[in-house]
């Protein structure tokens, strides 16, 4: 008999045996509104985390934690209503704050504030012109050759669209980390509306000091 490859419109549901009590803990990793399957594809990306050692460290000196942090790096192609980017930014590695936060048991050996530090320190451009519409920062890039450049240019010649990619690398990489979904921000306008950003925060128990650091204080 033939083996035959089926496709459906629908992948097969399974179902798992567990005890009651393993059940529960699992609940214990998750958060309010979490579905199981939910919660076992965030384990299982933890758990590969786990096994690329990370450069930050928790330290503990009595009863203080505090942290050295590595730093990732991560390009995002991003679009707006100005042109289409890649940028390159860099950010300290939060990874065991992930893991450890993902288990309520394991929360108490975890430092509650921290910062992201998000740093854009490259980025590139795919000219884009919509009728007569060329950015200032297209004609600096174009009169110097430039296809990638140092933020600074992108900084003095369209503050605001600076700012958008900065937010929303830093909206990517805290879903990425945490697992989460941020989905109070989904317009231009969302980005710039700190209360949006303040509630996302405090709706996925994150760091305030990120809110404050990361997120507020380049506002202002």
């Amino acid at each position: 008999m033939e083996n035959i490859i089926r496709v459906t419109s629908r992948e097969k549901i399974t179902t798992i045996r567990v005890s009651e009590s393993t059940k529960r803990e699992l609940e214990n990793f998750g958060q309010s509104g979490d579905t199981h399957e939910g919660i076992i594809i965030k384990l299982m990306r933890f758990a590969k985390n786990a096994f690329t050692e990370s450069d930050t460290k928790l330290i503990k000196n009595k009863n203080a934690i505090g942290t050295k942090y590595g730093r990732l790096t991560k390009t995002f192609e991003i679009e707006t209503d100005k042109g289409k980017y890649s940028i390159v930014c860099t950010y300290n590695d939060l990874s065991p704050m992930a893991l450890i936060s993902a288990n309520k048991n394991l929360q108490g050996n975890l430092t509650k504030e921290w910062e992201l530090d998000l740093e854009l320190v490259n980025i590139g451009i795919s000219k884009r012109e919509e009728g007569n519409f060329t950015s200032n920062y297209t004609k600096t890039l174009n009169s110097l050759n430039l296809s990638w450049s140092p933020p600074n240019i992108l900084y003095t010649n369209d503050k605001e669209e600076f700012l958008l990619l900065y937010l929303v690398a830093v909206k990517q990489v805290l879903e990425y980390i945490f697992g989460i979904r941020i989905y109070e921000m989904t317009t231009r306008k969302d980005y710039f509306d700190t209360e949006k950003w303040r509630n996302a925060y405090i709706r996925n128990n994150i760091s305030m000091e990120s809110f404050y650091h990361d997120i507020q204080k380049k506002m202002m």
